[in-house]
């Protein structure tokens, strides 16, 4: 599944118990009433620099592509 606009973090990266996976090209802003609990985890800088860059290409197709 991991492209150009999705990633998969293993579970000790997302804090979440499972492999799960972020797609940039379905982004959308959740109320933060509608969380039902936070979850801890932090992504590292290099890592939110790649998903940043997901993002980027998601809404701008010429947008470099991120490295892996």
């Amino acid at each position: 599944m991991p492209g150009p606009t999705a990633a998969e973090f293993p579970p000790g990266e997302s804090g979440l118990p499972g492999v799960s996976y972020l797609k940039a090209h379905f982004i959308q802003v959740l109320p933060k009433a509608k969380l039902i609990e936070r979850q801890r985890g932090m992504v590292s800088s290099r890592r939110m620099k790649e998903l940043v860059q997901m993002i980027r290409r998601a809404v701008d197709p010429d947008a470099p592509s991120p490295v892996s």
